[in-house]
């Protein structure tokens, strides 16, 4: 739980590797626990813009996710409802214009 709260994706690996069989054991998803995670990681990432832009660019590198799975990314946000965006693929941006925290 602290590692949603307070660390990052690194952290987040780290710690997976570390306790494999006690995920197996409790059935936990990796790939969903990690996916919810750079979720969270975005919301905090708008959170703290004064401008209202990301970049792909910096959603990319902040979420360890390669430029081409950005928008991939961003729209199962959007099918969950955490956030809806307005995409500019040839600026390769985002205006997140309505934000669940």
């Amino acid at each position: 739980m602290e590692i949603f709260a307070y660390k990052g994706l690194t952290e987040f690996d780290d710690w997976t590797k570390k306790n494999e069989e006690y995920m197996k054991l409790n059935n936990m998803s990796k790939e969903l626990m990690r996916k919810k995670l750079a979720m969270l990681l975005l919301c905090e990432m708008y959170a703290g813009k004064t401008e209202g832009k990301l970049t792909y660019k910096s959603i990319s590198k902040s979420l360890n996710l390669p430029e081409l799975e950005v928008e991939v990314f961003l729209q199962e946000s959007m099918d969950y409802g955490i956030i809806d965006v307005k995409m500019d693929q040839l600026d390769e941006t985002v205006v997140i214009m309505y934000l669940l925290l």
